[in-house]
């Protein structure tokens, strides 16, 4: 965990839609404080909290655009925390208009 540590992923869709967008974690040693940003948009901070087994988030729907979209979690140094992330997976979930 260190300053400008990240997870990136890059996420490829052959047309813009909604997706449901979920984090497998971990931070067994106390809070964590992190930026997500899709498409080099921030999309949300969060403090991961203190979690010593892996522990899913649904962060809620996400657009993404038509082709590659590129989904990064990572720590600036000035946000304290007190412990580090271990991330298991990123999910990116279809949500169809009858599933809202």
């Amino acid at each position: 965990d260190n300053p400008y540590d990240h997870v990136s992923i890059l996420a490829q869709v052959a047309k813009e839609a909604k997706y449901r967008f979920k984090v497998r974690f971990a931070s067994p040693e106390g809070i964590s404080n992190h930026d997500i940003l899709i498409n080099s948009h921030k999309y949300k901070e969060f403090v991961f909290p203190k979690s010593k087994e892996f522990t899913e988030i649904d962060f809620g729907l996400v657009t993404l655009k038509a082709g590659d979209n590129l989904v990064r979690i990572f720590k600036k140094d000035w946000k304290p925390s007190k412990g580090q992330l271990a991330i298991d997976y990123i999910k990116l979930e279809q949500v169809f208009e009858d599933e809202k």
